[in-house]
């Protein structure tokens, strides 16, 4: 479901983010998608468990299948964490 946030700062529409669904970006660049959109903790946690098993080749391969699958879900709660709000 796509939603609009509005900014805590000045009150405008900034941000429609979906809350749901699959991230293509997400999988297909990885944690850089997240440091991107400003999730630090979150790229790096999935960086250091995709470098820890990499001696397999499936292991981080189902780690960008699922940065991909969550990805939407976490920028929705990162951006409500920074103060952004529902538009009513």
């Amino acid at each position: 479901m796509k939603v609009t946030l509005v900014s805590p700062l000045n009150g405008l529409v900034t941000e429609q983010v979906d809350t749901d669904g699959f991230n293509g970006n997400a999988v297909v660049l990885g944690c850089l998608w997240y440091w991107y959109k400003g999730m630090w903790g979150e790229g790096l946690l999935y960086f250091v468990i995709a470098l820890v098993f990499s001696f397999t080749v499936v292991v981080p391969i189902i780690v960008w299948i699922v940065m991909g699958a969550r990805f939407n879900r976490e920028y929705y709660q990162h951006l409500l964490k920074k103060g952004y709000k529902l538009k009513e």
